[in-house]
């Protein structure tokens, strides 16, 4: 599987079987989604790497993880755990 990403430049990260809202979740972390693109080189492969599809800032991948962790965590409206005001 992780091969396969790799050859389709695909950046893969987990989230866990709650997440439902993946429009929400990207509103939510546009910017460091765009800084991603923008840093993204699709690179031709070679006999010595074959799956280096393309190379980015890994700072920039850093921040998108985090983004999406905080977002998986965040406390939801009307969940018995949400804070009330």
């Amino acid at each position: 599987m992780k091969a396969d990403e790799l050859r389709q430049a695909i950046l893969f990260h987990r989230v866990g079987a709650s997440f439902a809202d993946l429009e929400g979740c990207v509103a939510a972390i546009g910017e460091p989604l765009e800084h991603l693109v923008r840093t993204a080189v699709r690179q031709k492969p070679s006999k010595d790497n074959l799956f280096a599809a393309v190379t980015y800032d890994r700072s920039a991948w850093e921040r998108v993880v985090q983004g999406v962790e905080r977002w998986q965590r965040r406390p939801i409206s009307g969940s018995p755990s949400a804070p009330t005001t």
